[in-house]
């Protein structure tokens, strides 16, 4: 990635902090602020203490969606949440009972992304037209790692994709207008997807006329829902598994007993996230050894300035070195709890799915998952999913034995769980009159290929994946390495839902040795999938920025689906 647009990137934090001030600002008088509780983690990025006091922020209260309760001491509240209708409709009736308390107090909310037309509907229908004034904030993507920036909108697939709410397109779309901003018109464009297209023709919508890019030759767009099945195979990166198991919740991953890893700062996990699981203990163990070595140091007969030295340059650092093992392998303690027994296990039932090997079995081997209650119940449901997702539905007799005992066991509330996965296609009936399978003998010899352009790619001392398992080459995967190879066609291999554009202006605009790619993700891109973008960064001699509106796993996929 070249100098400026790093520079670009590491701009973001300040251009949102700057909008934020500025709304604070706007709003005169000394105020509270209080903010949902996954606001609150992820405006750390954005803001610090100092910069709210200057704004007359007197007192900051946490709030969480399983006990609301507004109570502030100054004569404004300033709410700052997201665009999550059920949960601002609570938020109002808090609202409402504080104002018959206190009938001086006045309210503000700050939305994330933006206001919409169903808030205002909503605010008048509560009787707080008025009385509670709004105010749009479209945060900046924040930086997660090296090349990865999101906007952290948690209830995307919900909403967007389960619930149909075009009214965040517009949102989506400005924020694509401020990416272009900064960096400038790309030389090519492909959209994939219909919500990406709806998102895409909006931005051009605009009429924005930006200067030609130096940043970016190639972006690429596509929708979360053209490629399900990335999201739920099972990880085989050490990142991905402390994702599905612990939820990577704002760069920290929260273990047992008040233990914690924190993303950014632990230099343990930016060496191991992206390796294997069994990686990841073999070099666990060496780095145990080496700990048991230098503490052997201290305990050997050490001159006075040589323990001196120890104690100044060496024992702290071994010392949060130990911390660090401490953690991690309390970590891969609780993985193989969660599915160590399994791991081999699912691997090659995933791997017959993909290639279509004995359905049969594959269905009656997650049944009896099911029935053992092997596997948490979103695993579970991940994998049946991943069943229907690969052969267009489930024979109708294996969707309600299967649905009936999911039922018997975790309760029928989760009527509601199957008409979502049914509504995205992802747990289905299959139709008596389709013969047709999901995954055609055309896509599979595209698949192929893939596999073996990757291969041939590949060092032979290369670590991390290129492809989301070893038997599974992504959309991502695929869209990057057309990309790269055959430009032109690319919209003849995609022919569904999808748009090509290409700023000609812009040809002579670029003369970088080394291409990049902006891929933008709307739905959210799993841990998995930038592990193998990394690998694929080095292996084709590209720069890829992943731009996404939020990070996922199948856990957390599973969970907005249920009620």
């Amino acid at each position: 990635m070249s100098t400026s647009m790093k520079e670009k990137l590491q701009a973001l934090p300040e251009i949102s902090k700057l909008q934020l001030i500025n709304i604070l600002n706007n709003i005169s008088g000394r105020k509270d602020l209080i903010l949902h509780e996954t606001v609150l983690k992820n405006i750390n990025h954005v803001v610090n203490i100092h910069d709210l006091r200057s704004c007359d922020v007197e007192k900051i209260y946490k709030i969480d969606l399983n006990n609301i309760s507004i109570v502030i001491k100054s004569d404004i509240g300033v709410i700052v949440t997201y665009d999550q209708f059920s949960h601002i409709k609570t938020l109002c009736h808090q609202v409402s009972t504080e104002l018959r308390r206190k009938e001086n107090i006045k309210y503000h909310f700050v939305i994330i992304p933006a206001v919409t037309s169903a808030i205002e509907i909503l605010l008048e229908e509560e009787g707080l037209y008025g009385l509670v004034e709004l105010h749009s904030f479209l945060w900046q993507p924040i930086v997660m790692d090296i090349n990865v920036i999101s906007l952290e909108l948690p209830q995307i697939i919900s909403g967007l994709f389960l619930k149909k709410n075009l009214l965040l397109v517009p949102g989506l779309a400005k924020s694509l207008e401020h990416l272009f901003a900064l960096f400038g018109q790309p030389m090519n464009s492909f959209i994939h997807g219909e919500i990406s297209m709806n998102i895409y023709e909006n931005v051009n919508k605009a009429c924005f006329k930006q200067t030609p890019s130096s940043d970016i030759d190639y972006f690429i767009m596509f929708d979360r829902s053209v490629d399900y099945a990335s999201v739920l195979l099972t990880p085989t990166t050490y990142v991905g598994l402390l994702d599905q198991i612990f939820s990577i919740d704002n760069d920290v991953i929260e273990l047992a007993n008040n233990t914690s890893i924190n993303k950014r700062k632990d230099t343990l996990l930016k060496e191991l996230k992206y390796r294997s699981f069994i990686d990841v203990s073999n070099y666990l163990k060496e780095k145990s050894r080496f700990i048991q070595n230098e503490q052997n140091k201290y305990k050997n007969n050490m001159s006075v300035p040589e323990l001196k030295q120890y104690i100044n340059q060496d024992l702290k650092s071994i010392l949060e070195l130990k911390k660090q093992v401490a953690a991690h392998i309390a970590a891969c303690e609780s993985i193989v709890n969660n599915i160590g027994e399994y791991y081999a296990e699912l691997s090659d039932l995933e791997n017959n799915i993909v290639n279509d090997i004995d359905r049969s079995e594959c269905y009656q081997h997650i049944s009896n998952m099911l029935l053992g209650q092997k596997l948490s119940k979103e695993h579970v449901l991940q994998l049946i999913c991943l069943l229907s997702y690969y052969n267009q539905g489930l024979p109708v007799d294996q969707y309600n034995e299967f649905k009936s005992d999911y039922f018997n066991i975790y309760g029928y509330e989760h009527l509601t769980t199957f008409h979502n996965l049914d509504k995205h296609k992802l747990l289905t009936k299959k139709s008596t009159m389709n013969i047709t399978d999901t995954i055609n003998a055309q896509t599979q010899m595209l698949n192929t290929e893939l596999k073996t352009m990757i291969n041939k790619l590949k060092s032979p001392g290369d670590a991390p994946p290129s492809t989301v398992s070893r038997f599974y080459v992504s959309r991502i995967i695929e869209l990057i390495v057309t990309h790269k190879y055959s430009v032109d066609n690319l919209c003849k291999l995609f022919t569904s839902n999808c748009q090509c554009y290409s700023n000609k202006t812009n040809e002579s605009s670029s003369s970088k040795n080394k291409p990049t790619f902006v891929l933008c993700v709307v739905g959210g891109i799993t841990h998995n999938e930038i592990a193998c973008l990394s690998s694929l960064e080095t292996n084709l001699d590209v720069n890829i920025v992943v731009y996404t509106t939020n990070l996922i796993n199948a856990t957390s996929f599973m969970q907005q689906c249920m009620p």
